[in-house]
């Protein structure tokens, strides 16, 4: 039986080897099944299938974005958790044991996320404030966007075990399958789940390294995108 279902959806995504070389090491002795979901990557394309040939990996046409990509890996899943990881994460051999443990200490709790660390081991502020239109605003402004990121993150011991308003979707194990909105793209998809299943517990007990690039603070395609899944979030939740 199954009791763990990984998802990762890739798209042009170099560090995908490491994160899959740290998935077979730390969940080597949990049942376990583990889907690649691959949205049309244009680049860096290495052949995973003969290194990883447990992986199940499904390729997309097109780039179907983040949330429609890891459905679709969720609506086969096998197992009774299911861990969604970017595939820029390095697990750590605590990470799978600690949150399924968790879970299954605490049945109300609906979602579980771990501490995130940076490259250097710092520790990245993944729990936060559900956003307010001000907030959103704010964060695209240099002179208070520091202020209003100590505004998000106050409240939450990124050391304490604890229930949080949403974590990031780097890293969060489901209980059972809970699918994401499809109508956001790309941002804001991780913050509607944990709004939707509102019991989201922290749990630094679990650690991953996350080796994050954030570009949706440029002109670019992904602030389109952050942009876009922003005002579906608000009229989805704000506007009745």
């Amino acid at each position: 039986m199954t009791l763990v279902t990984i998802c990762i959806v890739a798209y042009n995504s170099p560090t995908l080897d490491s994160c899959l070389e740290s998935i077979t090491k730390t969940a080597k002795n949990i049942p376990h099944e583990i889907f690649v979901v691959d949205n049309n990557s244009k680049i860096h394309k290495p052949n995973l299938q003969d290194k990883y040939p447990g992986v199940k990996f499904i390729f997309n046409e097109k780039n179907v974005g983040f949330g429609r990509a890891n459905n679709q890996a969720i609506h086969l899943a096998g197992g009774n958790f299911i861990l969604i990881t970017n595939p820029d994460l390095i697990l750590e051999k605590n990470t799978i044991p600690e949150l399924v443990n968790y879970l299954l200490r605490n049945k109300h709790v609906k979602i579980a996320a771990p501490k995130l660390l940076n490259g250097d081991g710092s520790v990245q502020l993944s729990c936060r404030k559900f956003p307010t239109p001000f907030i959103s605003i704010g964060r695209r402004l240099p002179w208070i966007r520091k202020k209003i990121i100590d505004e998000e993150t106050a409240g939450f011991n990124h050391e304490l075990t604890g229930k949080v308003d949403w974590a990031s979707g780097a890293c969060l194990m489901l209980r059972g399958k809970q699918y994401f909105d499809q109508r956001y793209f790309l941002y804001f998809e991780d913050v509607d789940l944990c709004r939707t299943a509102k019991e989201v517990h922290y749990v630094p007990t679990a650690q991953a390294t996350h080796l994050a690039v954030y570009a949706s603070n440029k002109l670019s395609p992904a602030l389109i995108h952050h942009t876009a899944s922003m005002i579906k979030y608000y009229l989805k939740w704000w506007v009745q």
